[in-house]
């Protein structure tokens, strides 16, 4: 039988910001936060931790924060994980299983 999804019950949020290219800068990481911070203000969200992977690919899953990231959620257990969009994330839809596993 498959697992049932349950949300944490909390309002504690992570955030993860990145780019990959030289066209964009670090500007880029801050426009990020700000909106990041702007949506957890909007909605109730407490963020605990802020993850950034500057000039890193979202190919594939080798990011150092990215993967500090997978390994403090296992414990923070937030509510939600808070990014620019969906393919800041990953390409890879393993990796994207992986952080709807805590929960």
């Amino acid at each position: 039988m498959k697992k049932k999804f349950i949300p944490n019950d909390n309002n504690k949020a992570v955030c993860y910001y990145r780019y990959s290219s030289t066209a964009q800068n670090e500007a880029s990481i801050e426009q990020q936060r700000e909106a990041a911070r702007k949506y957890a203000a909007e909605h109730g969200y407490h963020i605990i931790h802020e993850y950034e992977d500057p000039h890193k690919t979202g190919t594939n899953d080798n990011r150092p924060q990215f993967k500090k990231m997978l390994q403090d959620i296992q414990n923070s257990r937030p509510a939600v994980l808070i990014m620019w969009k969906t393919d800041m994330q990953t390409a890879g839809t393993r990796t994207c299983y992986l952080h709807h596993r805590w929960g």
